[in-house]
């Protein structure tokens, strides 16, 4: 499993493209409103993972990333599909 400081600093990458992708999202008014509500799922969730990982239960965190992975392909499946 990976160290600590290198978990961290890399769920602090992942939050804050989250962010910014909810962000841009919520201000572009092209943005499909499926794709706004995966995304502020995908924030919201990443929200309540940060707890999880702070926990340091290793069960707890792999079901957490397997659910922000699965919001994550959500997100390009809608990306997808519009550009269909």
């Amino acid at each position: 499993m990976l160290q600590s400081s290198e978990i961290d600093r890399r769920w602090s990458s992942i939050q804050q493209a989250i962010g910014q992708a909810s962000q841009t999202c919520q201000s572009e008014t092209g943005t499909p409103s499926q794709l706004k509500d995966v995304i502020q799922k995908l924030d919201r969730e990443s929200s309540r993972a940060q707890q999880v990982i702070q926990s340091h239960d290793e069960n707890r965190i792999r079901q957490c990333v397997d659910d922000l992975e699965q919001l994550g392909d959500e997100a390009k499946r809608v990306c997808r599909n519009q550009a269909a």
